[in-house]
């Protein structure tokens, strides 16, 4: 601030380092010099880049949340370098699956630090059908259903079975096509969601109708004599049978009722 020697040329600053200096200029006019004025020069630390959480994984058209990371005066871009910088964190779109990368910095004491990247991984959502061998069966039977849809071969499949007890699973439950028996008559629904790396599908349903098997007794002597007629009849039926098949095992017939 007093005496000393005047630097004949401006003073250059040495910024490679984080640092500070302190010089005091003057001005001399008509041989009258001024007082001075400190001068202070400061080299702050460049900030490190932000820490981020990446990739981040989303399904697809599922509800996206605001990016973040931890460190100060946030700066937002959409490229690895130039580009303008946004204080409001971006919000990834979901609507097609694939990946979109978003880079973030931090300033602080007016300097900017370098760019972290984020990647942002929207997951497709599986859809598809259930496609059965057949919708409409009797009891006992069993069926083949399989998938047809989006998903690829590392998809999973979860496959829901009716918990009456009516079915039994043929194959295994976490692949397709899977083999179902029906035990049980009535209206039954197979259902399936399908998953790609933890993204589910909507769930698929598919109904099955599950016809009863035909019950009948028959009312017939348990002894008969070699030659002689008798009568074999049926003591009940189920009422929805449309027709019958009889096998006397070599016996003859000499009149009977057609239904």
């Amino acid at each position: 601030p007093n005496g000393g020697s005047p630097i004949p040329i401006t003073p250059t600053f040495n910024t490679s380092t984080s640092n500070s200096a302190e010089y005091y200029v003057q001005q001399v006019v008509n041989g009258c010099p001024s007082p001075r004025v400190k001068v202070v020069f400061t080299a702050a630390p460049k900030p490190a880049a932000p820490k981020v959480t990446t990739p981040i994984f989303y399904c697809e058209n599922a509800a996206a949340l605001p990016l973040t990371a931890i460190g100060q005066n946030m700066r937002w871009y959409y490229d690895a370098t130039g580009g303008y910088p946004s204080t409001i964190p971006p919000i990834p779109a979901t609507g097609v699956h694939g990946t979109e990368d978003f880079y973030v910095s931090q300033e602080i004491d007016g300097c900017e630090g370098p760019r972290s990247q984020i990647d942002v991984v929207t997951l497709f959502k599986p859809n598809g059908v259930i496609v059965p061998g057949r919708t409409e069966i009797c009891q006992g039977d069993t069926v083949h259903f399989n998938y047809f849809g989006s998903a690829d071969s590392a998809a999973g499949f979860e496959w829901g079975i009716p918990t009456n007890g009516g079915t039994t699973v043929l194959s295994n439950i976490g692949e397709t096509p899977i083999v179902i028996r029906f035990d049980s008559a009535g209206k039954q629904n197979i259902d399936l969601t399908v998953s790609n790396k933890g993204c589910k599908s909507d769930v698929f349903y598919q109904p099955i109708q599950v016809n009863p098997t035909p019950q009948a007794i028959i009312s017939a002597k348990e002894d008969m004599c070699i030659g002689r007629t008798e009568l074999i009849s049926l003591e009940y039926f189920t009422p929805t049978i449309d027709t019958f098949h009889w096998d006397f095992d070599g016996g003859y017939t000499t009149h009977f009722p057609t239904y």
